[in-house]
């Protein structure tokens, strides 16, 4: 099967640290009539062909939406927009979400219901006849006002698992889940589930995942193993019940552990972004696994490129013998733009393997917010990219998408030197565009220049614009690489997907420059031909 369509569907993965196996970004997901403000990305999850993106402020009023994507033809397409029958103004709408099959739940836990404001719901739809409908509405058997029941959901098959951590059974803002269950064609209560070391504050439930009859609860701010340092409960249903099997705890103090949450099978990860491993609040990730009937952690991963503040953990992802740890206050491009670190199991050791980015890192993006495992695939959010609009990334451990048939470091051409007007600046690389190798850029000759961007099109144009004359497509380039001169110089550093080759793409740099006429700067520009 075909997976990768246009270049505007391409996306890039810088790769650092042992490159086990190939991994690739396949698709960008942008939701359908999203706009500024509506934070598509805040949210997702993947389960074989479909992918659901949660966007808790859109819609007038912003009651919010949930994005479905079907895999058709080799593309990522959109087949719904999902609105709650009866959604309100401010119900945050997607701020969860969760698919299994050809059925989605979705949280709003700011959902009025009959018992008070922000009480909460959760909201199951399934696929009939081709059409994603609602057919059910979850509300706990307590609802209560100000509960924000429905801030976590998760799904499989007929198990649905939602979240409620202002719950007060065992103290204020103790936490529990509840757990609904499809039995004779409905979806009915049949468990609340509070960790057996429940207290006040623990804020358990506000992260659950579940697969098949097993349910994880995270409590992020107990003090099991030191102040907040976190911890998770594991229910499993047995003799018609669902039972508590094991509470797991670092073995270090850890740090807001269970913040993020992951299980597959027999293996749980566990973020903990408070984890000040490589610098305070810098992240990591907890692996538990079920060795002889007991839950044991074999393994503590820290993201070779984190640094303080962070938060690795805040989201992760798991299945099979890879994982992703979210480090979306990273600033590899910039402020905030984030990234995810993957790590492989290989001869029976967790490797870091590669660090995942988008194909349009900006800073302020908060890349890997969200992020969702299946198979070989995976999806990282990007909620807050251009202007709060969002964005979700495709991304394949699958070899065989990933390759470059050997076809090697490509070639780069220079044009468009010495047009005068404000094309002032020198463009230049002395390395070819190999896929799975890191380019790098300099911008020279701008004395004036403060900051600006590099954008890569695969149009190459000839117009006047900002005083001078555009070489490549600026509005609308789907790659655009910010940078910062110093000293009269600019470095950009550009990852090269394995997805780009064969391609050719055409680059040109625009600088603030308060001197211009236009009030910025332009280069020269470069043909840059990928992996040929």
């Amino acid at each position: 099967m075909r997976l990768l369509r246009s270049f505007a569907a391409l996306l890039f993965l810088c790769a650092v640290s042992v490159a086990s196996s190939a991994q690739c970004e396949l698709q960008a997901l942008r939701g359908r009539s999203t706009v500024a403000l509506d934070f598509f990305g805040k949210s997702t999850d993947i389960e074989g062909t479909s992918i659901v993106v949660g966007a808790f402020a859109s819609t007038s009023g912003r009651p919010g939406s949930a994005h479905v994507y079907e895999l058709v033809g080799g593309d990522w397409l959109q087949t719904a927009r999902l609105n709650p029958a009866d959604g309100g103004g401010g119900d945050e709408f997607g701020n969860s979400v969760g698919i299994s099959g050809e059925r989605v739940v979705v949280g709003s836990e700011y959902h009025d219901t009959a018992v008070g404001s922000n009480s909460g719901a959760a909201y199951v739809y399934e696929k009939i006849n081709g059409t994603w409908s609602q057919v059910a509405k979850l509300e706990p058997h307590d609802a209560l006002a100000q509960r924000n029941f429905g801030e976590c959901v998760a799904i499989s098959g007929d198990v649905i698992v939602v979240g409620n951590r202002f719950d007060t059974d065992l103290g204020n803002n103790a936490g529990a889940c509840y757990v609904f269950e499809r039995l004779g064609g409905l979806w009915q209560e049949t468990a609340k589930l509070k960790g057996s070391g429940g207290r006040r504050n623990d804020l358990s439930a506000d992260m659950v995942a579940v697969d098949g009859l097993r349910i994880v609860m995270g409590s992020y701010r107990s003090d099991a193993s030191g102040p907040k340092s976190g911890s998770a409960y594991v229910f499993e249903k047995q003799n018609g019940g669902w039972v508590e099997s094991a509470r797991l705890v670092a073995h270090d103090r850890a740090g807001e552990i269970s913040r993020g949450i992951a299980i597959d099978g027999d293996r749980i990860l566990l973020g903990a972004r408070r984890d000040s491993t490589q610098g305070t609040d810098s992240g990591a990730g907890y692996l538990f696994e079920l060795v002889n009937g007991s839950w044991q952690q074999s393994a503590k991963l820290v993201p070779s490129i984190a640094r303080a503040g962070d938060w690795s953990g805040e989201s992760v992802a798991l299945s099979g013998d890879h994982l992703l740890i979210s480090g979306h206050f990273h600033d590899l491009f910039g402020s905030n733009s984030g990234v995810a670190t993957a790590f492989e199991r290989i001869h029976g050791i967790w490797v870091e393997t590669g660090t995942l980015v988008s194909s349009a890192p900006s800073p302020n993006d908060n890349f890997s917010f969200g992020l969702a495992m299946s198979g070989t695939l995976a999806v990282g959010t990007s909620p807050y990219e251009a202007g709060n609009v969002g964005a979700a990334y495709v991304f394949t451990f699958d070899e065989g998408l990933c390759g470059c048939g050997g076809t090697g470091g490509g070639s780069v051409v220079t044009y468009g030197e010495g047009l005068g007007g404000s094309n002032i600046g020198r463009l230049v690389t002395s390395e070819t565009p190999e896929p799975g190798a890191n380019m790098s850029f300099r911008i020279t000759e701008i004395p004036n220049g403060t900051s600006g961007f590099l954008f890569m099109s695969p149009r190459r144009i000839s117009q006047s614009g900002f005083g001078g004359t555009l070489l490549a497509q600026l509005s609308g380039a789907p790659i655009k690489l910010p940078f910062r001169m110093s000293l009269g110089v600019g470095a950009v550093t550009w990852p090269v997907a394995y997805s780009l080759c064969g391609t050719t793409l055409y680059a040109q740099a625009s600088v603030l420059d308060a001197t211009q006429p236009s009030g910025r700067a332009l280069t020269n520009a470069l043909e840059l031909n990928v992996g040929r």
